[in-house]
């Protein structure tokens, strides 16, 4: 079962790439016949009905990446309810639009957000290695901790730091207690991208300027000064269509 299960998701992928590519149907036949040798032994009549089925099945099914990823959005501290704060609301309901199934729920423990109890609560909602994190400010640390031991798809960090600036309201939250594990972090993400505000109001440059040294994240740079307290972010939204592999 195994095996016919990978032939499947192989075959899947084929006809993704080759819809991208703006392939006929014609083309992608050949591509499901190498997926499943069956096929090439089938009677010519049959073996063009289940061609045509199938090659019609991959053209008409939503992408992939829409169908199998789950979008996880994290948010900073102090963000309750959490759909009514910044752009998460608005960002869980352009991708839901989108067919992109997206999680958005309120943070136990909001205010202090400890990684006790958040990195616990982030796996409940499906940050696993077919999960995607946008994490904003405090959920920016909770997805890099998780990811020092977590396979996380793909990890999108916004506002994102590395020390807790000596403020004792951040560090209680226990993620700027010990050395990141970046390199550990780089071998469980499929990607890691980022976004810096250059004159954040909360968050020196300097901050986010390490962490994508040490992640080698591909970074979007911005010259906003509000953190990234916005009610609408559509930058973010491209960049996660653009991930995803799905169209404006």
């Amino acid at each position: 079962f195994a095996v016919r299960k990978r032939r499947a998701l192989n075959a899947l992928q084929s006809c993704e790439r080759a819809r991208g590519s703006e392939a006929s149907r014609s083309c992608v036949a050949p591509l499901l016949s190498a997926h499943f040798p069956i096929l090439r032994k089938a009677p010519a009549a049959a073996r063009g009905r289940w061609l045509a089925v199938l090659s019609l099945l991959c053209f008409a099914a939503p992408p992939l990446a829409r169908a199998m990823t789950t979008v996880i959005i994290v948010p900073g501290n102090g963000c309750i309810p959490v759909n009514k704060c910044n752009w998460y609301g608005w960002l869980h309901t352009e991708l839901q639009k989108k067919g992109v199934k997206s999680v958005l729920r309120d943070m136990p423990d909001p205010y202090e957000a400890k990684e006790t109890i958040w990195l616990p609560f982030m796996r409940e909602m499906g940050a696993d290695e077919h999960g995607v994190i946008v994490g904003h400010s405090s959920g920016a640390e909770a997805a890099m901790r998780l990811l020092e031991t977590d396979q996380i798809a793909g990890v999108c960090l916004v506002a994102a730091c590395h020390t807790d600036l000596g403020e004792a309201s951040e560090a209680v939250s226990g993620y700027y207690n010990r050395p990141w594990k970046w390199e550990k972090m780089k071998g469980n993400a499929g990607w890691v991208s980022q976004f810096i505000d250059e004159t954040d109001c909360f968050i020196p440059a300097e901050e986010g300027r390490h962490v994508h040294a040490n992640l080698n994240t591909e970074l979007k740079v911005f010259s906003r000064g509000d953190h990234f307290m916005v009610s609408e972010f559509p930058e973010l939204l491209e960049h996660l269509l653009e991930k995803l592999g799905v169209g404006p």
